[in-house]
Order: C-alpha cells, then sequence, then structure tokens
C-alpha cells in the first residue's frame, strides 16, 4: 500500500519590493487630491517643494501597513539631492526607488534635457542612486509631474516630440552633458485615467538602462 504524500506548504512567492511599490503608487495616487493633507484650496498655486511635501506626509500614512517609508530631498551624488527617497521600513540607508517631482506644463526642457531636467537627471546619474557608499544605480526608479494646466495626452505629445528632436540631433554625439539619445526613449502610456501612469526606458552614464515611471496627477 502507497504511502499518502505528506502535506507540503507551498513556498511563499517573493514579491519585488519595486513591483509592490509601483502597485502602492497606482492604487494610493488617485485619492491624493481627495485627502489632501493640507488646505486644498490654493493647491494650484503651491510650490512644488510644498506640494512635494504634502505628497510625502500622505504616502507615508498610506504605507504604514505596506512596508515602505518615504523620505523628501534625500541625497544622491554630490552636492545632488532627489525629491523623493523610498525605502523598505527599518532600512533607511538603502532606497530602492527614487522619485524625482516636477511641474507641467513648465517646459519640456525643465522635464526632458537641461541642468534641472527630470530625465536628463536620471540619465546622467545624478539621480536614481541608492544611499550606500557606492551610490549604487537603481535600475528603476519614477518622475511625479503636477500638472497644472492642459491634458495628459497634450504633455505626452509634446515631451515625445522634443525626445524625437534631440534624438535626431545627439543619436551619434553627445549633447552637453555628456548624453546619447534614441527615438526608443520616448515615453509609453500605461493608462490615462484620473491620473496618468507612463513608462520610458533610458541609457545612463556608466551604467545600464533606467526604466522610469511617471505619474501624472492633475492639480488644475
Amino acid at each position: 500500500m502507497s504511502k499518502p504524500t505528506p502535506n507540503r506548504k507551498k513556498k511563499k512567492e517573493l514579491v519585488d519590493p519595486v513591483s509592490k511599490l509601483l502597485e502602492f503608487l497606482d492604487d494610493n495616487l488617485p485619492n491624493f487630491l481627495n485627502e489632501f493633507p493640507h488646505d486644498k484650496k490654493n493647491v494650484n498655486f503651491m510650490k512644488e517643494n510644498s506640494l512635494t511635501e504634502a505628497l510625502v506626509f500622505f504616502l507615508i500614512n498610506k504605507a504604514r501597513t505596506e512596508g515602505f517609508s518615504f523620505m523628501q530631498q534625500t541625497t544622491q551624488e554630490g552636492k545632488r539631492t532627489v525629491d523623493i527617497g523610498v525605502f523598505l521600513f527599518g532600512n533607511q540607508l538603502n532606497y530602492i526607488f527614487c522619485i524625482e517631482a516636477k511641474f507641467l506644463p513648465h517646459s519640456t526642457s525643465d522635464y526632458v534635457t537641461g541642468e534641472y531636467a527630470a530625465i536628463k537627471r536620471f540619465k546622467a546619474n545624478e539621480h536614481g542612486l541608492n544611499n550606500s557608499i557606492e551610490k549604487i544605480p537603481l535600475s528603476q526608479n519614477g518622475i511625479i509631474a503636477y500638472v497644472k494646466s492642459g491634458t495628459f495626452d497634450e504633455h505626452f505629445l509634446k515631451i515625445n516630440e522634443k525626445i524625437q528632436k534631440i534624438a535626431l540631433k545627439y543619436s551619434q554625439n553627445p549633447d552637453e552633458f555628456g548624453l546619447i539619445w534614441h527615438n526608443s526613449e520616448q515615453l509609453k502610456e500605461i493608462y490615462f485615467r484620473s491620473i496618468a501612469k507612463l513608462m520610458s526606458k533610458h541609457p545612463r552614464k556608466k551604467a545600464s538602462y533606467v526604466s522610469l515611471y511617471h505619474f501624472w496627477i492633475s492639480v488644475h
């Protein structure tokens, strides 16, 4: 008589913390303005740092049981700081994800390329680094844009037109920041709902490609 097969508990599948974080942002960012932690009357007139401060406060409260925490103005390369560093609760010394915040519209140069531009800073390894002494580049990072006017579609088209334009000029020879650009770096829509989510992938200086997740929140 054959022996009964012993019950073996299935091994708990390991969940990538960045995938879990992206799901958390998907679920919670649409509620940011509905649960705005400050006076909502002047949201459209608030400065970027003030909006980001409110966002960090909101995310920390939402993430209490998720294992994440968020820190504003976290150290990067040299004197650089990134707007939000995300780390696993209890491990503040090791960021798993960095987020840069921008306004739309400001200019596509402030979003794509230029001294203070979000995508440029990730491509140049000025942003998107963990908090170790070695400042290791993270393979996935994010950009949050506070949309003050215009539609998601309008900004999507303008940003991709800007990337196409600079890719024509700097696909073989680097730009003023030593960066090469390609048409493949254009943003790809994941969804346009109450908020927008997009994704792009970019070559970096002396590092592997970085995937950027773009979350756009209308504040008008």
